[in-house]
């Protein structure tokens, strides 16, 4: 004997308000039941697995670089936002940031934009501001960076030491997309120094 497939509607509908009431020859109450539940559990799970797929594709974003050798040891790059940028790989003298300062650069502008948000919405009174990245690099290739620290310089009028620190933890820990990405395979910490002006 062959069941259609239902739909969910279809399937809460005749188990919910016909299950007293079906009769199917050679069947017997529990095994129509079972065969309802079974229309039930199949319809739903393929509309879950639909509804989390769909989920996953509107969770993910694409971003496109290009980059154009520009003869000797660089290359020119074009960000996805459209803006260029000269990269250098010379074993001897840079002529431009190299890939792996790069990175240390993208740290530093990730977690530095989060404080900068962070103590503006807590009122923070800064004058100054500046990032130190400090990479290490381990001998063998890949020459991945193994140990990365932030250092966080704030100068201002009256800051709360607590302000910032949870500025920094909040960017650590939840904010820079870059820290969680190198984050992945070389250990990162981040600190503060405050010099309040008053």
């Amino acid at each position: 004997m062959t069941i259609p497939m239902l739909t969910a509607r279809e399937a809460g509908t005749l188990y919910f308000s016909r299950i007293r009431e079906i009769k199917v020859i050679g069947m017997g109450h529990d095994q129509t039941r079972g065969l309802l539940f079974g229309h039930l559990y199949q319809v739903l799970s393929y509309e879950w697995n639909s509804s989390m797929q769909s989920m996953s594709n509107q969770s993910t974003e694409t971003k496109i670089a290009r980059l154009r050798y520009a003869g000797g040891q660089a290359f020119v790059a074009e960000s996805p936002s459209g803006h260029a940028i000269v990269t250098s790989f010379a074993h001897d003298t840079l002529t431009a940031p190299s890939p792996m300062e790069m990175l240390l650069i993208a740290l530093g502008g990730c977690t530095g934009a989060d404080i900068v948000s962070i103590l503006e919405k807590k009122r923070q009174r800064v004058t100054g501001y500046s990032i130190e990245v400090r990479g290490e690099r381990r001998a063998e290739h890949p020459r991945i960076y193994t140990h990365i620290e932030v250092v966080h310089y704030v100068r201002g009028h009256g800051i709360d030491p607590k302000a910032v620190q949870h500025a920094v933890e909040l960017s650590e820990t939840k904010y820079c997309s870059v820290s969680a990405m190198l984050g992945a395979t070389a250990q990162i910490s981040m600190r503060f120094e405050l010099a309040n002006e008053d």
